[in-house]
């Protein structure tokens, strides 16, 4: 199992090294400690036991939600076994994304196309439906409680994908952008733009992030 790392980034968040593919930084999750809990990103099923290590290293025995800025399997492939996990759990995405959480046929289908079912079982692991009563169907200027007067407010970003959203919270000042932004490896540090089909459209890339700029994020 990959060693877990968890990082306090003080106001009541840890990020999460998921370790996706048993290598470092490819992938953070982000874990709100507060009255109400809610994870951001789940990355594929494969990852599922090291989210599960995160959550007992810091003591955290519930998750309220777990939110998803896309459906892409590197952030969301995991959503049916993490909701299976954590039975309590709702779990959030945008209108666009939801009915393919619901029914995973088409999103594993179209990765197919990349990747050999034998690649797909390796890399990202299963997949399987989320109930549809479970799911927290998000869009521009929804909001999640996690209590204490805390909020994550979401903005609709599409530009990488159509059914992609970003997360903020007042609180922390943080800002969880998905591949909105961009990638950056650890061998470097230059962000380069993502840009898979069929969605991937630059103009709106262009106008979300100066969108998200407008915010002036603290993290």
């Amino acid at each position: 199992m990959f060693d877990v790392q968890v990082t306090d980034l003080g106001n009541s968040l840890y990020m999460i090294d998921a370790g996706m593919h048993d290598e470092p930084e490819r992938l953070a999750c982000y874990l709100f400690d507060t009255p109400t809990r809610v994870l951001i990103e789940c990355g594929p099923s494969n990852v599922l036991p090291n989210l599960v290590a995160a959550r007992d290293s810091i003591g955290i025995d519930d998750v309220a939600a777990m939110v998803v800025t896309h459906i892409h399997l590197d952030h969301a492939g995991g959503a049916g076994h993490f909701a299976e996990r954590f039975p309590e759990s709702l779990i959030g995405v945008h209108t666009w994304g939801a009915r393919h959480l619901a029914d995973p046929t088409r999103l594993w289908d179209s990765a197919e196309r990349i990747y050999t079912p034998e690649g797909m079982q390796t890399r990202w692991g299963p997949m399987q439906p989320v109930p549809e009563d479970r799911l927290l169907v998000l869009d521009e200027g929804s909001a999640i409680s996690l209590g204490g007067g805390r909020q994550l407010e979401v903005m609709y970003t599409p530009g990488h994908a159509k059914h992609h959203i970003v997360f903020t919270e007042e609180g922390s000042g943080g800002m969880f952008v998905g591949d909105s932004v961009g990638i950056a490896f650890p061998h470097g540090h230059m962000v380069q733009p993502v840009t898979p089909p069929p969605d991937f459209d630059e103009p709106f890339v262009v106008r979300q992030l100066r969108r998200m700029a407008a915010r002036q994020p603290g993290i």
